[in-house]
């Protein structure tokens, strides 16, 4: 439980860093936001390396939930999380959300498949 609740602290910080190093992203300024990332590469590495950090945890937390079934609090707490990150940027925690729950759900494990069915074939 220590582990899920530090990684979910990590997540949070992690997201909130990825939000304030990237630069200002909107639907209408896409040539402002990529010429940005563009003249600033460090600033760049560093808010990818956030972001993938930030997939990567929130990842995890959804895996576990999907594989436990049964914890009703999390999953409150995640969706509040959400939200409050996407207080400071919309378009970035919703990119956030959507490779989170892709790769959660791509890397969880067959809880219904029994060992006898990998034996058989």
């Amino acid at each position: 439980m220590f582990i899920k609740i530090f990684t979910f602290l990590f997540a949070v910080i992690s997201g909130y860093l990825t939000i304030f190093i990237l630069p200002s992203m909107t639907f209408d300024d896409l040539s402002f936001f990529i010429t940005a990332l563009i003249l600033n590469p460090v600033r760049f590495f560093i808010g990818m390396i956030a972001f993938i950090a930030t997939v990567l945890a929130f990842s995890y937390i959804i895996r576990s939930l999907i594989e436990s079934r049964k914890t009703f609090v999390i999953d409150i707490v995640l969706f509040f999380s959400f939200l409050l990150l996407m207080k400071f940027s919309v378009l970035v925690t919703l990119l956030l959300v959507v490779f989170s729950i892709v790769f959660g759900v791509l890397t969880v494990n067959d809880v219904g498949k029994s060992r006898s069915d990998e034996v058989d074939s």
